[in-house]
């Protein structure tokens, strides 16, 4: 039987990386996608990317990625210096897609989020291209539907989008890292960025047989001091 296997953000944590999938031991059969974020502020992106070429994963595009690609372009590589001379690699991760669609587990992967009461249809998805990257808050406009916070715009009263996402899809995501290193388990959202880079922990969810469960293994050190949320 085969599985969907859901990794949060790797941030180029590519031993924790290693040891996760030893654990799942992913079959032919199975679907790996990763919920963005593969580079950047970790210690070897350049492996990640490799890791997931080689095995024929995919992952949905991250902020940090879409950050990383756009440095790329103006000849700036600071976080990611050993994907410097890696074009082949950078052009893969330029091709990761904004969403990734999963109608037969009844799941959506994002990287940040998903305004709530979007209907999943590629034209809806489409125009909040950038929110889907980036999303953590939301609040109510003037219409009363639910508008994105800008980072260090939160004030009392926002709400966190994925308390709010009542279908009909399940949406995987990660971008927003827990403190409790658990995944941030909700109704009908499933929150994967546990802080590996952070020194918390990488974090996988597995489909099977209609059945949920979690897979993770601790950093190897901090890679990051943390900063905020």
């Amino acid at each position: 039987m085969s599985r969907f296997i859901f990794i949060g953000d790797i941030h180029g944590c590519i031993e924790e990386l290693r040891q996760l999938t030893s654990l799942l031991d992913p079959r032919p059969s199975d679907r790996v996608i990763a919920t963005g974020d593969l580079v950047a502020k970790g210690p070897d992106s350049a492996s990640v990317l490799r890791h997931f070429i080689a095995h024929g994963w995919d992952s949905v595009l991250g902020n940090q990625d879409a950050r990383l690609l756009d440095r790329a372009k103006e000849g700036h590589l600071d976080e990611a210096p050993d994907l410097s001379d890696e074009p082949a690699l950078l052009a893969w991760l330029e091709g990761r897609p904004d969403w990734i669609d999963l109608p037969e587990a009844d799941a959506l992967v994002v990287h940040g989020g998903v305004l709530p009461g979007t209907p999943v249809t590629p034209d809806a998805l489409r125009n909040q291209r950038e929110t889907l990257r980036t999303l953590r808050f939301v609040r109510r406009g003037c219409h009363s539907d639910w508008e994105p916070v800008p980072k260090g715009a939160e004030r009392e009263g926002d709400r966190f989008w994925g308390d709010l996402w009542d279908g009909p899809r399940t949406i995987l995501y990660g971008h927003s890292p827990t403190r409790e290193q658990e995944p941030r388990v909700r109704a009908q959202t499933i929150g994967l960025d546990t802080g590996c880079v952070y020194g918390g922990r990488l974090t996988a969810a597995v489909l099977e047989d209609r059945e949920w469960h979690f897979v993770s293994v601790p950093a190897e050190r901090i890679w990051l001091e943390r900063k905020g949320t």
